[in-house]
């Protein structure tokens, strides 16, 4: 495990960075993005495949090498064990993403209040991610987290370098536990639902001996699985380690979900759409 890095709370940071993790870069969103945010003085990087480099560069924005990232992460891709209705491949990424960023950050020299806004690329922007920052970290609901999400989702969340490295370390300790433990914390933190709910293709997914030992744990009547995905991560990382339940993690990591309803009861309109294609 590296030294910790700070992990300030909102109220302490200062947007440094835009990013994209994406395999096929929307040219839209990227646009969108440098425009708002050159007002702003910040930067816009996409780790996407080779392939994409030119086109990001003549979009403007800085393009890094998403193959570099996914052969640093190999050995955690080896360990995942899928538990979600989403497809293995789509749940697999989702993780994979904050690993990839996070090793493509670490030669990077951003100070420790420099906020990184992590997008995913069917969010358009129409105004600078600076703004939302300074608006949330004026709020009491927000300012103390180390981390949140705009909008209640993934698809747009506020890291900093340090609460980056905390969920990609919490990530790779999570996946490198016995299964016995791994099925327990899933099974805390997962969204229960009927297995019959699922499809063959969607059951067929799922980890056989990690279905098993949440199966063979559970009380239920009726057979259950428990979705699990980045977003059930997060939340699991911030009360385990608020209970000092991993080993690794001496810093409890905080965060709050803003949601739509709420962006408007502030005052702040949701200057965000979602593009349905490229």
């Amino acid at each position: 495990m590296r030294w910790l890095l700070p992990a300030p709370p909102l109220q302490e940071l200062k947007l440094g960075l835009l990013a994209f993790v994406c395999q096929r870069p929307s040219s839209a969103a990227i646009a969108a993005a440098v425009r708002v945010s050159s007002t702003e003085g910040n930067d816009v990087l996409v780790l996407a495949p080779p392939r994409e480099q030119e086109t990001v560069e003549r979009l403007g924005g800085m393009w890094r090498n998403m193959s570099s990232a996914e052969l640093a992460v190999r050995a955690w891709t080896r360990r995942y064990r899928h538990m979600s209705y989403n497809t293995k491949s789509y749940e697999l990424f989702c993780f994979q993403r904050w690993l990839m960023l996070e090793y493509t950050l670490q030669p990077m020299k951003l100070p420790p209040e420099a906020a990184i806004a992590v997008l995913d690329d069917d969010i358009l922007l129409f105004r600078p991610p600076a703004r939302w920052l300074r608006e949330l970290s004026s709020l009491a609901f927000h300012n103390e987290s180390q981390t949140t999400s705009v909008l209640g989702i993934q698809a747009f969340r506020i890291h900093s370098k340090g609460s980056l490295q905390r969920f990609a370390a919490f990530l790779q300790w999570l996946y490198g536990l016995r299964l016995a433990h791994l099925a327990s914390i899933i099974k805390r933190f997962g969204h229960r639902s009927p297995l019959a709910r699922l499809s063959v293709s969607q059951r067929r997914g799922l980890s056989p001996p990690l279905l098993s030992t949440l199966t063979n744990s559970s009380s239920d009547v009726t057979p259950s699985f428990h979705h699990f995905s980045d977003i059930e991560a997060i939340h699991a990382l911030c009360t385990l380690s608020k209970e000092g339940l991993i080993p690794e993690q001496q810093v409890a990591l905080r965060t709050n979900m803003l949601q739509a309803s709420q962006l408007h009861r502030d005052g702040s309109p949701a200057f965000i759409g979602s593009m349905a294609a490229h």
